[in-house]
């Protein structure tokens, strides 16, 4: 029989293991009626006394009481095994599985003033599987109790088998090894080491690389470690990236059971690794305030929300931060390696493998990060061809090829997550041979482009660190002060950079307008109304405040593109155009 273990007055657990056990006869006769023999309880009635006893105790001597923990009661899951003697004799172990760490001693108290019943609380338990293990071998019979009677609360499963299987961990892997070993070598056996000896044995001593692995091999290990680590010597790096990936799976699974929004959010309700001297903080938010006068934070990040959630799409498109050098348009958003993880993040293919530089994209990935991204220069050398470019980041499905040995052609592919680019300003969109004007702008309607435009001082110290944490955190509080500045649209401006005029962007950048001015067009534009820019004339564009900011040639180009028989907005009521004028709210403000 397994030992039951101690009761812990302090003890405050998840899991206890709880034995009602036999009582003999001239106990339950001395007695006189105090206690109740368990022998005359079946399974069910236990879980039940049980159930009852923690949601609803008995209130502390002495006075007072205590208020049930919650409405749906404390108790997830309720386990009772039935575990009968030779003599014909029986007791029962009860595992149980709480939402919240609770005192096992009213508990007790209540089921033996109420219910009559003596019981033991087991506080060494601190896992589920260790409870249901006890359960399913505490005796080294044949007839364990393999099907006990289950109480679940509303929504939980259960599943014997599996919830009483001992958890991985490194440390009683190795453990259990080395007692192997001990065993095998007393009786004379051959000892055996697996890879799967060599995974734990690497995370329990926290071994980093392969001439770690084989000097703690050559100066501690067995001799059956020493043959296996020589034998596989080649394969130590795999076999090292591997136990890596082996630790953290858990942890990737919990990220991909999560939304990406849920991971941003989770990010953001985490603590910074860093603390108060987090450097990314300081780097941000310095890095927001300078270019306030360029964009809204509020709007960058609501765009990187709706991306997110949405993939690219015409109600969303790609966020696109330029700037000059040392503007820190990588630095504010390189922590998306960091939030997602570097490995599911889809780096800009490199320019030197054209026939297959998109085949890791259908490799789980979870965003799309192109930094230093130049869309003319790559679809000038066809990595990314402009009829792909339009497809990927519009929403559509599109083929990548891929090498026969992964796949056999090509493979229709939708990308529908996240994604962000940066580069440079300064010569972005020249056309070039092969890439039309045209096709530039059918480029640009696809990216949403953020200019920073404050240049910092290059110091040479040390890089600025990613951190998950405070990156997402500046998004969910910019997207929360981006959702209240929408309940006040009615009484108040709305920043700028959240209203557009269909194709006005495309407009601005055929004439060779400069962006600080484009902003300001837009502006004046949003203000007369107008939801396309064929409704502006020649008078209405030469009206607008921002016109004096353009130079003559500037002017001549957006007047030669402008209709000459488009009636004026200005002027007298009679010469204005029946049709009714709207405001039309860009995609940034919905969700």
């Amino acid at each position: 029989m397994h030992k039951l273990g101690e009761e812990d007055e302090k003890a405050r657990k998840f899991f206890y293991l709880i034995t009602f056990s036999r009582i003999l006869p001239e106990t339950l006769a001395v007695a006189g009626g105090a206690l109740r023999d368990v022998a005359t309880l079946q399974r069910k009635e236990i879980g039940r006394l049980v159930l009852n006893a923690f949601n609803e105790p008995l209130p502390p001597m002495g006075g007072g009481g205590r208020p049930r923990r919650d409405s749906k009661g404390v108790v997830r899951k309720i386990a009772v095994f039935l575990e009968q003697h030779a003599d014909g004799s029986k007791h029962f172990h009860v595992a149980v599985y709480l939402n919240t760490q609770v005192r096992w001693s009213p508990v007790k108290r209540t089921l033996r003033v109420r219910e009559r019943l003596a019981s033991h609380f087991s506080c060494s338990h601190d896992f589920w599987w260790s409870v249901l293990r006890y359960g399913t071998e505490f005796s080294m019979k044949d007839d364990v109790d393999d099907k006990p009677d289950v109480w679940l609360a509303k929504g939980e499963v259960f599943d014997l088998f599996e919830e009483s299987q001992e958890q991985y961990q490194a440390n009683a892997s190795v453990a259990r090894r080395q007692k192997r070993d001990l065993n095998a070598a007393k009786e004379g056996k051959a000892v055996k080491f697996t890879k799967y000896d060599l995974t734990s044995l690497v995370l329990s001593k926290g071994l980093d690389s392969r001439a770690q692995v084989m000097r703690y091999v050559q100066d501690r290990g067995t001799t059956a470690m020493q043959l296996f680590v020589n034998k596989h010597q080649k394969f130590l790096n795999d076999y090292l990236e591997e136990a890596a990936e082996w630790a953290g799976a858990r942890l990737a699974a919990e990220k991909e059971d999560l939304t990406d929004w849920a991971l941003v959010c989770n990010a953001a309700d985490s603590t910074c690794r860093h603390g108060q001297a987090c450097r990314y903080a300081q780097v941000s938010q310095q890095i927001l305030d300078k270019n306030k006068a360029s964009f809204d934070r509020r709007h960058l990040a609501n765009s990187i929300r709706k991306i997110i959630n949405m993939g690219p799409c015409k109600e969303a498109r790609v966020p696109f931060l330029i700037g000059a050098t040392n503007t820190g348009k990588s630095t504010l958003v390189d922590s998306l390696d960091d939030l997602f993880h570097w490995k599911q993040v889809f780096h800009l293919p490199a320019v030197t493998d054209q026939k297959f530089a998109l085949r890791n994209w259908v490799k789980g990935k979870r965003f799309a990060y192109f930094d230093e991204y130049s869309p003319v220069e790559y679809a000038q050398m066809k990595i990314i061809s402009v009829t792909t470019f339009k497809k990927a980041f519009g929403g559509k499905y599109f083929e990548i090829q891929l090498p026969k040995n992964w796949s056999d052609g090509n493979v229709d592919f939708k990308w529908n997550r996240g994604a962000l680019f940066t580069n440079k300003e300064v010569g972005l969109w020249e056309p070039v041979r092969g890439v039309s004007a045209e096709d530039i702008n059918h480029m640009k309607s696809r990216v949403e482009l953020f200019h920073l435009t404050h240049t910092f001082a290059q110091t040479g110290g040390e890089a600025v660190p990613e951190c998950r944490c405070c990156f997402a955190k500046w998004i969910v509080e910019a997207c929360a002060a981006f959702d209240a500045s929408q309940g006040l649209q009615s009484t108040t401006l709305l920043p700028v950079a959240s209203l557009s005029v269909d194709d006005l962007d495309v407009f601005l950048a055929r004439a060779r307008v400069p962006v600080r001015v484009q902003m300001a067009i837009n502006t004046d534009v949003v203000a007369l109304g107008a939801v396309d820019v064929a409704e502006l004339s020649q008078a209405d564009w030469e009206s607008l405040p921002s016109w004096p900011l353009l130079k003559n040639l500037e002017r001549r180009r957006i007047l030669a593109m402008v209709p000459p028989d488009t009636p004026a907005l200005v002027g007298p009521s009679s010469a204005r155009p029946t049709k009714r004028l709207r405001c039309k709210t860009s995609p940034q403000q919905v969700l």
